[in-house]
């Protein structure tokens, strides 16, 4: 996986301990979740030309229109790990979407998955809503991991994107 996004099942081990495993495309989950669902990891490379031009397309945009509704977001295991380890008050890992129509940015959208800031230390733990319905009209959605540290894990797990497409024949 150079960039973009890929396809995971790894569940947490009902232990909870992870030590030694895959975590970087692992979900970080609740030993209750429910077993077997597939979902995507998003792998940011830092390096621009492994990553491709957009990360969501709406390849239909000449016959219909495809408005972002939202979907579902974790961290990783190994981004959390990362970030118990690595993250002092202040730091935040933030996750951004932007939405594009005919090469013209729409609006954008951001999540906190990380916040440690005086008020709370906050990961995000388990699949939380992420509100995609202000990006409006897209043909293109590129997601962005910003983080305060720059040698941060830029990884996050997506489940149930959703989207109101209307076509016309």
């Amino acid at each position: 996986l150079e960039g973009g996004f890929i396809l995971s099942r790894l569940e947490m081990p009902k232990s909870g301990n992870t030590a030694g495993l895959k975590n970087r495309y692992r979900a970080l989950l609740p030993k209750e979740a429910s077993p077997g669902n597939i979902y995507t990891v998003f792998y940011q490379n830092q390096d621009p030309a492994k990553m491709p031009t957009h990360n969501v397309e709406f390849a239909f945009d000449e016959n219909g229109t495809c408005s972002m509704k939202g979907c579902y977001v974790t961290n990783t295991v190994e981004v959390a790990d990362y970030v118990r380890e690595n993250f002092e008050e202040g730091d935040k890992l933030v996750l951004k979407a932007t939405g594009y129509f005919k090469g013209v940015e729409t609006a954008a959208v951001e999540m906190n998955l990380a916040d440690y800031s005086s008020q709370k230390d906050s990961i995000v733990s388990i699949w939380t809503s992420f509100d995609l319905s202000k990006l409006g009209s897209v043909d293109f959605v590129d997601f962005e991991l910003v983080s305060s540290k720059p040698d941060a894990p830029a990884y996050f797990c997506m489940d149930n994107m959703v989207a109101q497409i209307e076509i016309e024949y």
